[in-house]
């Protein structure tokens, strides 16, 4: 094959690629659940909390939802919720907001996210919540639940 009058020499056809990941990249097994948090009639945020901290460095898979539980008499505001964890590679602070603050005040379906990490042994996977507000009387409260899975 010719282009721009150089030689170009093609990939290897699809059936010749072979090769194997390691161990260390990519996970194996069945997920193993290492930690639950069962968290309900929650009324303030959540100040950060150790979820699971991990014995080796690998893939942790982080699952959680939130779900208001009671609305507030005027308003109010579901907080989110953040995971932070130190990553296995470079020990570098990592963090995402999973679930992002939602103001509807109605007792709507569950938010829910998940979230891969690859963390760092002896360093605490974490989460905290943000933003939690509520108007009248009658307080909003939420449930939190959050699993950690070994991948």
């Amino acid at each position: 094959m010719a282009c721009n009058g150089d030689s170009t020499t093609l990939v290897k056809a699809f059936s010749e690629l072979t090769g194997s990941a390691t161990g260390t990249q990519l996970p194996s097994g069945t997920p193993t659940q290492l930690a639950i948090v069962n968290l309900t009639s929650q009324g303030a945020n959540i100040s950060t909390s150790t979820l699971y901290t991990p014995a080796t460095t690998g893939f942790f898979r982080v699952t959680a939802s939130l779900k208001r539980t009671q609305i507030g008499t005027t308003s109010s505001t579901l907080p989110s919720l953040t995971i932070a964890w130190t990553e296995g590679d470079n020990s570098a602070a990592g963090s995402n907001v999973l679930i992002a603050t939602n103001a509807t005040n109605t007792l709507v379906a569950t938010i829910a996210s998940q979230q891969v990490v690859w963390a760092k042994a002896a360093t605490a996977i974490t989460y905290a919540t943000a933003g939690y507000a509520s108007v009248g009387a009658t307080p909003m409260q939420y449930a939190l639940r959050i699993k950690c899975e070994g991948l």
